[in-house]
């Protein structure tokens, strides 16, 4: 420090009024009060203390449109325009790369010395799960209580990148937010975090524990379709049931499925092409069906009215199938419903001939419908779904990266 102040060509006074502010901080005054009351001593700049306060907000706060102006009064008012250079250079110059007050230094050294504290007494899960709570934006009072799935996400991949154990969501032990689980050295999933789950849901699932099987957590908090499935693909049941196998149970208990079929069930065997018309008698009895939909659409007036009016796309079908009791263009309803349910006993008869079958087909293919719309995908798929995480491989793991030009993120 002192070659560097005689190089300059500071005097020995001059380098005796500086020591006080660089000699401690080893050439360099990297606090706001140094630059404060180096600027006011008499010996140097002789600021005022509002000078010196506008000085400490200009090169703190980056106000580039004052710097000149503060440049020119820096070396305006020292008592030499070497001292004023001097202390422009090293003195202030490096300040606006960032400086900083004591009384903050001193709050951050006091956290520092708990953090060293409780990174040598304590378990590094404990440390790790604070950092996780931080940067998801649980603490974050401008996220007005809603979940930042972003910021969950981006938190989740540094703290797995770190090496550390993440563990999935576990009914029975799961808070709102991420907890520490020292025993088993992993940070516990929060249900806070996980798509769909609202609050009033983790009020009533922490508030009935413990949970003996999915059902009995489902019987017991009485949640909503959406939030179930997002609890089963984010693992939630993994210690009691496969996953997979909790979700094929939760979708079976839960699709419309039938009990037993009658003629009503005909739109639904038909939209799922399960309606048998195999036989010249069995298809003249699905249009006979059909048309009778299109007589109470189109063709009559009120429910309560006996009549059908008939149209021209009416007249040809029943010229079609040779049906001629009716009266110009007026069809007595009672007299159609005989003619309709004889030939629909041709379906009472299949359905009647093989019903467990039928039936059996019907709630499979209803099953197979609500597993497509809510279950369809990988576990990883389901993860990144519901935890914004992949506990299990990338979904990507083993495409062939050289066909498409894929590199891995961190490389």
């Amino acid at each position: 420090l002192v070659k560097e102040m005689e190089n300059f060509g500071l005097t020995k006074d001059e380098q005796s009024y500086l020591e006080p502010y660089f000699l401690k901080s080893y050439g360099v005054p990297p606090s706001q009060e140094q630059l404060m009351t180096m600027l006011m001593d008499e010996h140097i700049c002789n600021f005022s203390l509002g000078e010196a306060n506008s000085a400490r907000k200009i090169v703190g706060k980056k106000q580039m449109n004052k710097i000149p102006e503060l440049h020119n009064m820096v070396l305006e008012k020292a008592s030499s325009k070497r001292l004023g250079e001097y202390v422009w250079k090293y003195g202030t110059g490096p300040q606006m790369g960032y400086s900083f007050s004591i009384i903050h230094a001193l709050a951050y050294s006091f956290i520092g010395v708990q953090t060293l504290y409780i990174a040598t007494h304590w378990n590094p899960i404990y440390w790790d799960t604070a950092c996780l709570i931080v940067n998801s934006g649980a603490t974050d009072p401008d996220n007005g209580g809603q979940t930042d799935y972003s910021k969950i996400a981006k938190a989740m991949g540094e703290i797995i990148a770190a090496g550390i154990n993440m563990s999935l969501v576990d009914i029975n032990s799961s808070d709102y937010g991420f907890i520490p689980d020292a025993k088993n050295n992993r940070i516990l999933y929060g249900l806070k975090a996980m798509l769909n789950v609202g609050d009033d849901v983790i009020e009533a699932t922490i508030a009935n524990r413990p949970y003996s099987s999915p059902k009995d957590f489902y019987l017991k908090v009485h949640p909503k379709k959406p939030t179930m499935i997002s609890l089963i693909k984010g693992g939630a049941f993994d210690e009691m049931m496969d996953r997979k196998q909790c979700m094929a149970w939760f979708i079976y208990e839960t699709c419309d499925k039938k009990s037993r079929l009658t003629l009503q069930n005909l739109p639904t065997l038909m939209k799922r092409n399960m309606l048998p018309v195999d036989t010249e008698e069995r298809k003249t009895a699905k249009r006979i069906y059909e048309f009778t939909r299109y007589l109470k659409a189109k063709c009559r007036k009120t429910a309560a009215d006996p009549t059908y009016e008939l149209d021209d796309r009416a007249m040809n079908f029943l010229h079609e199938i040779e049906f001629d009791n009716y009266d110009g263009y007026t069809l007595n309803a009672k007299i159609w419903d005989k003619y309709y349910q004889s030939w629909m006993d041709v379906f009472r008869e299949w359905i009647k001939a093989d019903s467990t079958q039928i039936l059996q087909k019907l709630n499979d293919d209803i099953f197979m419908e609500d597993w497509k719309k809510y279950a369809d995908g990988t576990i990883s798929h389901w993860e990144m779904e519901a935890l914004c995480f992949y506990y299990h491989e990338h979904e990507l793991a083993h495409l062939y990266k050289g066909k498409y030009g894929i590199v891995d993120f961190k490389d």
